[in-house]
This record gives C-alpha cells, sequence and structure tokens, in this order.
C-alpha cells in the first residue's frame, strides 16, 4: 500500500520512488514524442499524398483518420489489456509493432495499402498512448502528478512541432517515403530502452477475463459514427448511407453501454462516470480535440493550396503553436498542483477559441507574422488545458482503474481528433466545392473552405468553457 492518498498501486515488485520516476518518464516522453510527431509528419504530407495517388480530400485525410480510428477505438481494449498482462509489456509490444508499421507505410504503392499499412502502425502506437498516462502516475507521489504530466504533454508539444519542420524537410528533398523509413531507427532504439528501464506494472486485483463483446462492439460503432461524418461533406448528411452509418452508431453504442452494465470485468468500468470531474474532464478532452484538429489538419491546405507555401515553409510556420504549447505545459501542470485545473482549463479553452476565429480570417492578404501569432495564441491555450486536464482525469479514479483511466483518456484525446477531422475534412470539402461551381479559382476556394470550417469549429469552444467550470477542481478533494 503506497502512502499520500494512493490505493492499491497496480504494480509487480514496484521500486522505491526516487530516480527511477524520472527514468519512467524520459521513457514515456521519448515514446510519447514518437507517436506524435508521427501525426504532424503525416498532417504535413496530406497535400503530398492527395497528388501524388490522385485522389480527394475527402480519400487522403483517410490516411490520418483510419490511424485515429484504430487509437479511438482500441485504445480502451489495449488499457484493459495493459492492466491484465502487465503496462511494461504492452508498451514495449506497441513499440515494436508501430515500427513494424513504419516500414510497411514506406513501401506503400497505392492509397488504399498506405491506408491499410497506417493500421498497422495505430494499433502500435495506440498501445503506447493508452499506457503512459497510466505508467507516469503510479511513479508519481500526487502532489507530483500535474508536473509529471505537464512534462508529458510538453513532449505530445515536441513531437508536434518537430515533425512539420521535419517532414517539410524530407518531403521536399527525399520524398514521402522518408518521412516513415527515417524513424524507424528512432522508434527501434525507444523499445530498447523501454525494456530496459521499465519496471512492470500490472493491476493484481483484477481477473484475467477479457470483454471481447464490448471491445468489439465499441470499435464498430466509432467506425460507423466517423464513416458517416466523413462521407457526410461528400454525400451530404441526407443522404442514406450518411443516416445508415450515423443510426448504425447509435444502435451498437448504445448496445456497448449494455454489455458494460453486464458484464463482470467490463472494458470500461461506467461507475467511473458517476464521478462528475472524471465525466466532464473527458467530454471537455474530446471538444478540446475536435476544434484543435481543424485548424492542424487544415492549415497545410491553406497554406500549400491556397497560398503557394512549400511544404518546408509550412511546417516552420506550424511549429509556432507548438512551441507555445511545450513552454506552457509545464508551467500549467506545476500550478494545477497548487491552484487546481478549473481555471487553467477555462482560460486555455477561451484562447483555443479565440485563436479559431482569428485564423478564420486568413486570406491572401494575410501575412506571416499575424499567422505566427495567431497560432502562438493556440498554443499557449492548449497549454494552459491539456496538463491540467489530464491531472484532473487521472486524479478523479482508484490507482487499480488507472490503466482504464489512461486509456479513457487517450480514447477521448482520440474520439475527439476523428471526430473534428471527419467534421473539418467535410465542411471544407463541401465549400471548397461550392466555391469551385462559382468560378472562383482553385486558391481562393482553399481559403473560402478554410475560413468557413474554422467559422463553424470555433463554436464548440463556448461549451468546453461551459464544462471546464462544471468539472471540478483537482485540489478540491482528495486525490488517489
Amino acid at each position: 500500500m503506497m502512502q499520500n492518498g494512493d490505493d492499491e498501486i497496480p504494480s509487480v515488485d514496484m521500486v522505491k520512488r526516487g530516480s527511477y520516476k524520472w527514468w519512467a518518464l524520459a521513457v514515456i516522453c521519448i515514446g510519447t514524442f514518437t507517436s506524435t510527431m508521427d501525426a504532424s509528419i503525416i498532417n504535413i504530407a496530406l497535400p503530398t499524398l492527395t497528388k501524388v495517388f490522385a485522389v480527394g480530400e475527402t480519400v487522403s485525410v483517410w490516411v490520418y483518420l483510419a490511424y485515429m480510428l484504430i487509437v479511438a477505438g482500441l485504445t480502451l481494449t489495449f488499457g484493459k489489456a495493459g492492466d491484465m498482462i502487465g503496462h511494461k509489456r504492452m508498451y514495449v509490444m506497441g513499440l515494436l509493432i508501430a515500427a513494424a508499421g513504419l516500414a510497411l507505410n514506406s513501401i506503400a504503392g497505392s492509397m488504399p495499402i498506405l491506408i491499410s499499412f497506417r493500421v498497422v502502425q495505430a494499433v502500435g502506437n495506440g498501445m503506447m498512448v493508452a499506457l503512459g498516462p497510466a505508467i507516469i502516475t503510479n511513479v508519481f507521489p500526487y502532489d507530483e502528478r500535474g508536473k509529471a504530466l505537464g512534462i508529458y504533454v510538453a513532449s505530445v508539444g515536441v513531437g508536434l512541432s518537430i515533425g512539420p519542420l521535419f517532414g517539410g524537410i524530407l518531403i521536399d528533398t527525399l520524398g514521402w517515403q522518408s518521412i516513415f523509413y527515417l524513424r524507424l531507427p528512432i522508434v527501434l532504439g525507444v523499445a530498447v530502452l523501454a525494456f530496459k528501464k521499465l519496471k512492470e506494472q500490472k493491476s493484481v486485483a483484477l481477473h484475467h477475463n477479457f470483454d471481447k463483446w464490448g471491445a468489439a462492439v465499441f470499435f464498430l460503432g466509432m467506425f460507423s459514427l466517423l464513416l458517416g461524418l466523413n462521407q457526410s461533406g461528400e454525400r451530404g448528411w441526407t443522404s442514406a448511407f450518411v443516416l445508415v452509418c450515423i443510426s448504425t452508431a447509435a444502435v451498437l453504442i448504445s448496445l456497448f453501454i449494455s454489455i458494460e452494465r453486464k458484464a463482470a470485468q467490463p472494458l470500461l468500468d461506467l461507475k467511473l462516470f458517476h464521478s462528475l470531474s472524471f465525466s466532464a474532464a473527458n467530454l471537455s478532452l474530446i471538444l478540446s480535440f475536435i476544434a484543435r484538429i481543424a485548424a492542424v489538419l487544415l492549415i497545410p491546405f491553406l497554406l500549400q493550396n491556397g497560398l503557394g507555401y512549400s511544404a518546408f515553409k509550412t511546417g516552420l510556420i506550424q511549429i509556432t503553436s507548438h512551441i507555445a504549447m511545450i513552454i506552457v505545459s509545464p508551467v500549467a501542470g506545476r500550478f494545477s498542483d497548487k491552484i487546481g485545473s478549473r481555471i487553467l482549463t477555462s482560460a486555455g479553452f477561451l484562447l483555443i477559441g479565440l485563436s479559431l476565429l482569428l485564423l478564420s480570417s486568413i486570406n491572401a492578404n494575410s501575412s506571416i507574422l499575424y499567422l505566427v501569432l495567431t497560432l502562438a495564441i493556440m498554443g499557449i491555450g492548449s497549454g494552459l488545458f491539456e496538463s491540467p486536464n489530464n491531472s484532473l482525469i487521472m486524479a478523479s479514479v482508484p490507482a487499480i482503474k488507472r490503466g482504464t483511466s489512461s486509456a479513457m483518456l487517450a480514447t477521448s484525446r482520440g474520439l475527439g481528433m476523428t471526430i473534428g477531422l471527419a467534421i473539418s475534412s467535410s465542411i471544407y470539402a463541401a465549400r471548397k466545392a461550392q466555391y469551385l461551381t462559382q468560378g472562383t479559382t482553385a486558391a481562393t476556394a482553399a481559403i473560402g473552405g478554410f475560413q468557413d470550417a474554422l467559422i463553424i469549429v470555433a463554436y464548440i469552444c463556448i461549451a468546453g468553457v461551459i464544462i471546464n467550470l462544471l468539472a471540478g477542481n483537482t485540489k478540491s478533494k482528495k486525490i488517489y
């Protein structure tokens, strides 16, 4: 039994807290850096892949969307499996599978094959993101978790910031395949480091029963929902295909809830949602990524197709928000240990919404300085929001449920990103097509589609601020 409010820590032969906790944090942060770098590299490559494989934006976005679907749909499964067979084992396995996916991606000869290989990579990265926060939370005392998770979130920012710049250089010089094969040695190196440095953690109180029906129904429900959202821009919201997808998703998600209520060892313990803090913090996390991913996805299309920038220049500009996030996240994490999360997360959401409104006004006459400053505001808002939010989610559950809580955190992140990708890409494609039918140039249509998509998504931030105010405070109750 650990003190300082910790319940039974799900670990085997847990070492003394001390230097080990920093080793564990370093390993998880490096692994997180490799996985988040992937997201921003793929984003910067989407305009190139659209042209190379001669497909539309709603097709090319599935290089990103299929990856996020796997993460959103299977992360709960990976979290539960990690609680059963061990966090370290699952984490190392994830790194190896992700490495295999990178190797396969670099030899893909068509868009369908590339999307299929991205699924392999997503399985590996999904295992990593499911268990990283749980490993960190288990080895840090409660009064240092905000700081630790702030550093963790900063590693996300580092990966996201390096990705566009690194990807832009590689695409312009060595071709799109290089963004995969040149990262393979890094991931394999992290796998070796994780195997040597991490200590095993598993829940000794959980029986080894696996909720296979819950896992299958949840994944199919997410797939139906995201497919319907993705196709809504091209087919229209009233098309039979979109309505069938959305209706199927509603039925399957309802069935998943029914299964979880009856399962002896549910994939997702619904009792966790009895905590207002846990429920509201996860919902606000979903909304934040719906809002932020719209800008992340569409800015390369704006800059490259609308304003004529190169991939390298696009990446250089886009790192602004990530650098701001890197600087702010650890500071916000430390402050959340002292003052709680509510003020920080609410202020962060306000800044995210403001940045989206400012970005929606960008046109062919906008200066680079205006664009950079606006992206910096988004990075500051993201940094203020994310680490206190993550700390609140992890603090809202008993220690024995941290694998599931960590997986739910990653699922909320992935769900927000996939819904945001589907919605924003559909709005962009539909509005761009409408502008083209009005006789505008392709560049003007790209700018108009970008502006319309971001204005619509910006209104989500109003709901986000309200939910954050209701979510509670990490300092307002005993932290496990």
